[in-house]
């Protein structure tokens, strides 16, 4: 099975295979949290004729069945819900962002009503994700006892036996983006593409780029301050500094190796391919599954298509 039929599908069993394997830093978000951002996966197909009342007490327009866009924010609006802006995400999933914040009761209401809806193949809470926890102590490296290595290390050394990589392959890390003055990445990374998105049309506190997508996946920085965590956008967001934590990955991936200087990678030839989709305090269901779309080579919507589809992801 290729690639973009592995990443197709994954994206389109969206709380399988995917989200069940991304890690976090603080657990999955309940369901029952506050949140004003949703994705709805309409179902394939037009939606029910004009004259079909039916569930919804209130006819369907004929503009609502233009495409997923369009018929998922009118989904969302029936159910009562301020729409402030959508986001095609592919496959018929909408990225929902609301004019004002659900929780509690209120929000398993709401995703009951719209999953009642057969029009709906699945909604749920676009939860934030975040990279996996690494201790910052100096001395960590050598605690084996805290890694597993004797029954989980990567044992490299012995694949480089059989190769040490192929120039053709493109791995795609999808994580905070890259830090691309790196030394030891240096003829390494492919320019990539960064899918953390705003709060709002003038809120980028997440993304710390002041823009929405674009196509610099350079990392900024994720370090969040006591301030950011006390109140605004960022708020009750772990306080921490600065991770780089997409340089690390992409380093351990395909740092320049055999070169004498700095650290080695786990592959010493092909290309990394940066999808910056993490920012201060995580990142969003939906960037990730943008993001992971775009790598594969798939079509995101306003974005332009990725010249180096990757193999790996």
């Amino acid at each position: 099975m290729s690639i973009k039929s592995v990443a197709g599908m994954v994206a389109g069993i969206l709380l399988g295979a995917l989200l069940t394997s991304i890690s976090t830093a603080r657990g999955d978000v309940p369901a029952s949290d506050v949140t004003s951002r949703l994705i709805i996966k309409v179902r394939a197909g037009t939606m029910a004729e004009s004259g079909d009342q039916g569930h919804t007490g209130r006819a369907v327009t004929q503009s609502a069945r233009r495409n997923a866009t369009d018929r998922a924010r009118q989904l969302a609006e029936i159910a009562g819900l301020p729409v402030r802006a959508t986001r095609d995400l592919g496959r018929d999933m909408v990225a929902i962002a609301l004019g004002a914040p659900l929780g509690g009761d209120a929000l398993d209401e709401t995703l009951a009503k719209l999953r009642a809806n057969p029009e709906v193949e699945f909604t749920e809470v676009d939860q934030r994700r975040f990279a996996r926890a690494v201790p910052s102590d100096p001395l960590y490296t050598s605690q084996w006892y805290l890694q597993g290595v004797e029954t989980s290390a990567t044992n490299f050394e012995a694949a480089w036996d059989v190769t040490t990589g192929d120039a053709g392959t493109v791995v795609a890390v999808l994580d905070t983006g890259v830090r691309f003055d790196h030394p030891d990445l240096a003829g390494r990374v492919l320019p990539g593409y960064d899918f953390v998105s705003g709060e709002s049309a003038s809120s980028f506190a997440s993304a710390n780029d002041g823009d929405d997508w674009d196509n610099d996946a350079s990392d900024p920085g994720d370090w969040v301050s006591v301030s950011e965590s006390n109140s605004g956008p960022l708020a009750g967001c772990d306080v921490g500094q600065s991770s780089w934590h997409g340089t690390r990955v992409a380093a351990i991936i395909g740092a320049t190796t055999d070169n004498g200087t700095g650290v080695a990678g786990g592959t010493w030839t092909g290309s990394v391919l940066p999808v910056r989709v993490l920012g201060k305090c995580g990142g969003y269901d939906s960037d990730i599954v943008a993001g992971m779309r775009w790598a594969a080579g798939l079509p995101v919507s306003g974005v332009p298509a990725n010249p180096n589809p990757a193999k790996v992801i």
